[in-house]
């Protein structure tokens, strides 16, 4: 709870300061984070701003020196200071069901979050005791969550996960950064039209893994044929491959052009529900029932990826939403979500309210959008922590005479929305939801 309130208490102190003694003041904190699972992770926190129209604090105006050198020496001291063991005696030991915990934080502008990586692990199969902080695809991230009543602003991409799911090739030197993941041969954005489920992907690093991302689809896969993203970003760190020859920018989404092939292996009847929904049966419009036991071909819906050049927070965020399979409904909001992405510019810095907005989304952000974190479930009324914020939220969000869920949405106002600070936060209330 101390590690959560950090940047709600030092915050205005350094801002004191500044104020009296006319200077800058910067702040960096380190170490094990019980909530994390004893990670080591650093945070700073920093007041000033330089002079001129749109002055820059000390993070933002020095970015590529602060992730190449300040960031890993300071992870090199802390991990002279804590071994793996005392890392691992301080993580707490069951996070999940502890409803306060998280609880309480605010959101600064000024505060960013590195998670460093872990020295060897008790029982670990890791090749490294002490492996290079991965500086080249996780830039500073905000920390704790904001807001008294306007909205905080965050344009950083979140952290690196802090456990990679299976074991991948070992990590190449300290000195080499780590190649981002190759998107050449991945498959695409469905038809939004269909509607079949989708068997949830395997999750991959892309901080360990210089494989292609999501190798294999076991409901089915597909090839397809999208223009890069000719436009440079300073902003985001970029997937970057050769252009094609076709722009991106402003492509229809009816262009996107989709070739499936049929999947290896088809799910158990086991694991389909006893009712799906179809395009259309005998059973009653829209509604197929299947008897218990029979045998039925599982219907396909190729994954949606995005195209070369994507910013790495939308890469980890669709990993993120495709971690648990809700069914068909699910698969059609991401889906979905992802062909805004594509023909919309990642690089958008418009934000949505945070007024009303749930406060799991709030606490989600403030670990820098972690791949891993869930809010705590056990002991609470989901409708009041989940279901009654997030409408309220979206009548906010929307125009007025334009709030009741029944009636026609209006994604007009939200269609700038395309940048971390935006439609993102919406799709990641409904995950946690």
């Amino acid at each position: 709870r101390c590690i959560d309130r950090l940047a709600g208490f030092i915050q205005p102190i350094l801002e004191i300061v500044a104020k009296h003694t006319k200077g800058k003041v910067f702040m960096l904190w380190g170490g094990p984070e019980p909530g994390d699972g004893g990670h080591l992770n650093l945070m700073s926190l920093c007041t000033g701003k330089t002079s001129g129209p749109g002055g820059q604090n000390f993070v933002n105006s020095k970015k590529a020196l602060y992730d190449k050198v300040l960031v890993p020496m300071y992870g090199h001291f802390l991990r002279k200071c804590f071994r793996p063991e005392d890392c691992q005696a301080m993580a707490l030991p069951n996070v999940a069901g502890d409803e306060g915990l998280g609880l309480g934080m605010k959101e600064y502008e000024d505060t960013f979050v590195h998670h460093l990586k872990e020295p060897k692990r008790i029982g670990s199969a890791s090749s490294s005791a002490s492996p290079p902080i991965d500086t080249s695809t996780c830039p500073p991230k905000p920390k704790k969550l904001a807001s008294k009543s306007s909205p905080a602003s965050y344009s950083s991409p979140p952290h690196m996960p802090s456990a990679s799911p299976p074991p991948l090739p070992p990590s190449p030197p300290a000195s080499v950064p780590h190649p981002c993941p190759d998107l050449t041969q991945v498959s695409a954005p469905p038809n939004l039209g269909v509607t079949n489920p989708l068997a949830p992907s395997s999750k991959i690093s892309l901080a360990h893994s210089s494989k292609k991302l999501y190798p294999s689809i076991s409901a089915g896969a597909v090839t397809v044929s999208l223009p890069s993203r000719t436009h440079k970003s300073t902003r985001h760190e970029s997937i970057d491959h050769p252009a094609d020859p076709v722009k991106q920018r402003g492509i229809p989404i009816d262009q996107l052009t989709i070739s499936k092939r049929p999947a290896d292996g088809l799910p158990s009847d086991s694991t389909l529900p006893k009712r799906r929904k179809t395009v259309g049966g005998d059973g009653g419009p829209g509604i197929l029932t299947v008897p218990a036991g029979s045998e039925v071909s599982a219907p396909q819906l190729p994954d949606s990826v995005f195209p070369h050049c994507t910013p790495l927070w939308a890469v980890q965020a669709l990993d993120t939403f495709r971690s648990k399979d809700f069914g068909l409904e699910w698969t059609s909001i991401v889906n979905s979500w992802v062909a805004f992405q594509v023909v919309s510019d990642f690089e958008s810095k418009d934000k949505l309210s945070p007024r009303f907005r749930p406060e799991c989304v709030g606490q989600w952000i403030s670990r820098g959008r972690s791949q891993t974190w869930r809010p705590p479930y056990e002991g609470i009324d989901l409708t009041r922590k989940f279901q009654d914020l997030f409408w309220a939220w979206w009548a906010h969000l929307q125009p007025e005479l334009q709030i009741h869920p029944s009636m026609a949405v209006d994604w007009g106002c939200l269609e700038t929305r395309s940048g971390i600070n935006g439609i993102l936060s919406i799709i990641a209330a409904l995950f946690f939801w």
